[in-house]
């Protein structure tokens, strides 16, 4: 599992990937008329040795085949592209299961606006 390093789920990991998808999501929304067809997302965190909340996470859409504004018959597309939005609430879902399903084994989880601060700083 990417979130587990033999030991435990960093959940904190998982928190700021989610930080990081919810503002992909917001502005995809705001892609008018733009679709991403067979591309990827590269999820990254990097930790210390110590496994302690030093760490980084990166998200990058990748391997893009297409994309199109238009339709094969020309017609500009009219809104934000569902299909790809439905693929990353997905994602959250099943991250924010993963979540819930460990909350027992949390040991140090920083707040929200920690997190929304330092991925601040990292911009």
């Amino acid at each position: 599992m990417f979130f587990f390093d033999g030991k435990e789920i960093h959940i904190a990991a998982i928190e700021r990937i989610l930080l990081k998808l919810r503002n992909i999501i917001e502005l995809i929304k705001l892609c008018d008329s733009v679709r991403l067809y067979c591309c990827s997302l590269l999820l990254v965190y990097e930790s210390d040795k110590i496994g302690k909340l030093n760490f980084k996470t990166d998200i990058r859409i990748i391997d893009f085949a297409e994309f199109q504004t238009r339709s094969g018959d020309g017609e500009m597309y009219d809104g934000p592209d569902e299909g790809f939005l439905r693929g990353l609430e997905s994602l959250v879902r099943l991250l924010g299961n993963l979540i819930r399903e460990n909350k027992d084994k949390i040991k140090e989880t920083p707040e929200k606006e920690e997190l929304e601060e330092e991925e601040e700083e990292e911009e």
